[in-house]
C-alpha cells in the first residue's frame, strides 16, 4: 500500500479566509437595511393585528442572519488560525533540518 499524505495548501486557506471575510462584510453591510422598524402595514383591522407579527417575523429574521453571521465568522477564524499554524509548523520544519547535530566522530558499526 503506497504511503499517503495530506498536501495543504496554506496559501489557499488564507485566500477562502479573505474570500470569506469580504463576503460577511458586504452582508453585514445589507443588514444595515433592514435595520428598520417593521410591524405597521396599514391602518385597518387586519393590517393592526398583521403588524406585531410582521414586526416579530423581522426580529426574529434579524437574529438569524445575525447568528449566521457570528457562526461564518468563527469559520474564517479558524481558517486563518489554521493557515497560521501550517505556517509556524514548516517555519519549524525548515529550522529543524538545518539545525541537524553534528555527528561524532563513531560510525554506527563500530564496536563500543
Amino acid at each position: 500500500m503506497p504511503p499517503t499524505y495530506v498536501e495543504v495548501r496554506r496559501r489557499e486557506l488564507q485566500r477562502v479566509a479573505e474570500a470569506m471575510r469580504k463576503d460577511l462584510e458586504a452582508l453585514k453591510y445589507s443588514m444595515t437595511a433592514l435595520q428598520v422598524q417593521a410591524g405597521k402595514v396599514g391602518a385597518w383591522d387586519v393590517a393592526q393585528q398583521l403588524g406585531p407579527k410582521v414586526g416579530t417575523a423581522h426580529q426574529n429574521m434579524i437574529a438569524s442572519v445575525r447568528a449566521y453571521c457570528e457562526a461564518y465568522e468563527a469559520v474564517i477564524q479558524r481558517l486563518e488560525r489554521t493557515a497560521r499554524n501550517y505556517d509556524k509548523s514548516e517555519e519549524q520544519s525548515k529550522l529543524a533540518v538545518g539545525q541537524t547535530p553534528k555527528l561524532s566522530g563513531t560510525t554506527p558499526w563500530q564496536n563500543q
